[in-house]
């Protein structure tokens, strides 16, 4: 994959390649980002992509997309087949940058409007990724097999830990330091 990117270096309007100084300068002022497969269930490059408030342009087909409850990952994202990486690609690219701007416009806010659920310097009590991965979590206790349950005691220790910590992390009573570092249950 990595070589049918390269091979697009040429076109205009295209910045791949090596490590370069201004990356981030060239992220924040590109309207697509290609987000190639990482080398583990996520990639960085996804994140990135929100900081520098350019679309996400998707090359994976087994990339699990996080927080897919809460984000609509058709209206601001392109997801592409991997093994499609080619001029195809850039044509279409080029043709919604050139013909349907009306379109990137809409996708550019919603990706600004999503990017606080991976801010983690953030502490919104309606848009963070505590309040993701803690929205996670309730919807995993609640659809788990009641055989699979522990006892009603620890459910409710586990309530009272997640809604304390949530309370704390929306205050910010609690240091991110400290939530870093936490053990887990």
């Amino acid at each position: 994959m990595w070589g049918s990117i390269l091979k697009r270096a040429h076109h205009p309007e295209v910045s791949v390649g090596g490590f370069t100084e201004e990356y981030f300068d060239i992220m924040g002022s590109s309207r697509f980002c290609l987000i190639p497969e990482g080398t583990s269930s996520w990639t960085k490059h996804l994140y990135e992509s929100f900081f520098a408030g350019c679309i996400p342009f998707i090359l994976s087909d087994k990339y699990v997309l996080p927080f897919q409850e809460l984000i609509d990952w058709q209206s601001l994202s392109v997801r592409w087949p991997q093994d499609e990486v080619g001029d195809p690609m850039y044509s279409y690219m080029w043709s919604l940058v050139h013909n349907r701007k009306e379109v990137i416009e809409n996708m550019k806010r919603k990706v600004d409007a999503a990017a606080c659920w991976f801010d983690f310097w953030a502490f919104d009590a309606k848009c963070s990724p505590y309040r993701a991965i803690l929205l996670a979590l309730e919807q995993r206790h609640r659809t788990m097999p009641r055989y699979l349950h522990p006892s009603p005691w620890i459910i409710r220790l586990l309530d009272h830990l997640c809604l304390s910590l949530s309370k704390l992390i929306v205050n910010k009573q609690l240091p991110l330091q400290w939530i870093c570092a936490a053990p887990v249950l």
